[in-house]
């Protein structure tokens, strides 16, 4: 391998208090930080003169991928409160807490 980048692969899934939200790092940049309840993962702004480009087009990239999973797996997301994680309503049986 001679790129100087680390690679990163992680396949993982939401806990039952997963989320995720916009926030402010600590220079008060914007921030979109996942929750996957244990995993924690924060993407920042790039760190170059055209980073809060890439990182917006990142971010629109993942938004679309991610609602047509979301889609996939929910065709007609009738019923459900807006903003709340699909197992908290459901209870453990619905999260898979216990099961593998």
């Amino acid at each position: 391998m001679t790129s100087v980048e680390v690679p990163v692969s992680m396949w993982c899934w939401p806990g039952p208090r997963a989320a995720a939200g916009a926030q402010e790092g600590p220079a008060g940049e914007p921030v979109l930080a996942v929750f996957l309840d244990p995993v924690n993962l924060v993407l920042t702004v790039p760190p170059f003169p055209t980073g809060p480009f890439v990182m917006a087009q990142f971010l629109r990239e993942l938004a679309r991928a991610a609602m047509r999973v979301a889609t996939d797996l929910d065709p007609t997301d009738e019923g459900r409160p807006s903003g709340a994680h699909r197992a908290i309503d459901a209870g453990p049986a619905a999260s898979g807490a216990g099961t593998w």
